[in-house]
């Protein structure tokens, strides 16, 4: 796909990236953390072609009760967006690998789950 970011940035600025869809399962990866972390923050570069966009997140097999990871927003012109998910030092704490399992959600009876990439963060407070 080659669009732009939904920040006012034409598409003179556009870049390739691949955007896989239509998810029927879910999508787990293995990441190193900070030990002495505060919580983390997922990143998800993706798409906006369709709204309503939704899953569950767990961490290392425990779902995330707080809530899900929702993304309402649809642009069919400035495509990519990244969407951030944090994640409570509760599920965290004391780690220094997780594993993190999303399952797409269906929403008005369709699963829509757009991603490139992902990045994770750990939050260290002062």
């Amino acid at each position: 796909m080659t669009s732009a970011y939904a920040n006012g940035i034409n598409l003179d600025n556009a870049f390739d990236g691949k955007a896989f869809r239509d998810f029927t399962g879910s999508i787990s990866f293995m990441v190193d953390i900070l030990s002495e972390n505060d919580g983390i923050i997922l990143i998800r570069t993706g798409t906006q072609d369709e709204k309503r966009q939704a899953a569950s997140v767990m961490v290392d097999g425990i779902p995330v009760q707080e809530r899900i990871w929702y993304a309402p927003d649809n642009n069919p012109f400035y495509r990519w967006r990244d969407y951030s998910f944090s994640i409570p030092s509760t599920y965290t704490e004391g780690k220094k690998r997780l594993r993190i399992t999303i399952t797409p959600l269906s929403m008005n009876g369709k699963k829509t789950w757009m991603e490139s990439s992902y990045r994770v963060l750990s939050i260290k407070k002062r």
